[in-house]
């Protein structure tokens, strides 16, 4: 990150002063995290220092984004960050079988294709299992069709969840099946594995 950058960035956080104080001093008060904030340069920058400095601990490296992680209940939130911001964001569960449920992701609108990279290359060698949420939106099944998409060019196996009967697909199309905005599609879950 340039320096001008950094340097308005530092301004606007000495601007907010309260909210800023409240955020690095006092991370107990830290309202829920809404992930849209990261878009906004200084509430990425304050949450990143937050997370790099009191919150979270550096457990790993990976193509060049340092990797920090903290645990509140059963949410695990990762950022991953190569400068001052971060530029993707995790927050998961680890399911009683050891695999990744994702439930909430985020990712600089500038680093294309970051959240698919670290979800095939990071969390999938970490995990050997990749779960979505049940949470089915426009957004998240362009997001999902695309990672399915890789992965089956890698010979990875993707299956579908459905009413506890694991089915494998061997399409992306296939998914059009299990998706749906209605509460009764929010029951399928899409699974990669190596």
């Amino acid at each position: 990150m340039d320096e001008l950058k950094l340097t308005s960035i530092l301004r606007e956080i000495e601007r907010q002063g309260e909210f800023a104080k409240v955020l690095l001093e006092s991370p107990m008060r830290i309202p829920p995290l809404n992930i849209d904030a990261f878009s906004n340069n200084v509430e990425n920058y304050t949450y990143t220092e937050l997370v790099k400095n009191k919150l979270g601990k550096p457990i790993d490296d990976f193509d060049g984004y340092e990797v920090f992680r903290y645990t509140i209940g059963k949410n695990v939130y990762d950022i991953f960050s190569n400068d001052p911001l971060t530029k993707a964001f995790f927050m998961y569960e680890i399911d009683g079988n050891g695999s990744f449920v994702e439930k909430k992701v985020w990712q600089d609108e500038v680093s294309l294709g970051l959240c698919r990279r670290i979800i095939l290359d990071y969390y999938l060698s970490t995990f050997g299992s990749v779960i979505s949420d049940g949470v089915h939106t426009e957004l998240g099944e362009r997001y999902w069709k695309k990672i399915a998409g890789e992965a089956l060019k890698r010979s990875y196996k993707l299956f579908v969840m459905d009413h506890g009967k694991k089915i494998q697909l061997t399409d992306v199309n296939e998914m059009d099946t299990y998706w749906g905005l209605s509460p009764s599609m929010e029951t399928h879950r899409f699974i990669i594995e190596k």
